[in-house]
């Protein structure tokens, strides 16, 4: 009786699980063993038709991953454009920059420079002959000329490391 029991529990979450194809089939008269038996012949095509659900869900799923990674894709070549594009703004700025200070007088080009964050005082005179960038240093107090000559000598070391 127990057997007959399970069968029947089977069974019904069986038809519960089951497409509207293998519905079509026609279920057996009340016999406990006919409807085990059904039960068991058409377990296999409501397996098939979970399987193909889940596979379809499977293909709609990887298909909208594929639009959103697309999407995600051609944002970032955007933005790497736009990356680009503020990197070539900066070296012109700082070629121009660089003009500026070479075409001052060391006394003022030093006292400037002196009120600028130092990474890019350093990079200015690094830029500039070195004559000029001598007499800059030269008009600077001592330990900002200092802090100056340690950044330089740091950013000389790296690009040796990292050319």
């Amino acid at each position: 009786m127990k057997r007959v029991r399970t069968g029947l529990g089977l069974c019904l979450t069986v038809f519960i699980a089951m497409s509207a194809t293998a519905l079509a089939e026609s279920p057996p008269a009340a016999g406990s063993d006919a409807v085990i038996e059904y039960c068991l012949n058409i377990s296999d095509k409501a397996a098939d038709a979970r399987a193909a659900r889940q596979a379809e869900t499977l293909k709609l799923l990887e298909a909208e991953i594929d639009k959103k990674l697309a999407a995600l894709e051609a944002r970032r070549a955007e933005l790497q454009g736009w990356v680009e594009q503020q990197r070539q703004l900066q070296s012109a700025a700082a070629a121009s920059l660089v003009e500026i200070y070479a075409g001052m007088d060391p006394e003022v080009a030093a006292e400037q420079m002196s009120k600028v964050d130092v990474r890019l005082a350093s990079s200015v005179l690094r830029q500039l002959k070195a004559k000029q960038a001598s007499l800059i240093l030269n008009e600077m107090k001592p330990e900002q000329a200092a802090v100056l000559v340690k950044s330089i000598a740091a950013a000389m070391n790296q690009e040796k490391k990292n050319p």
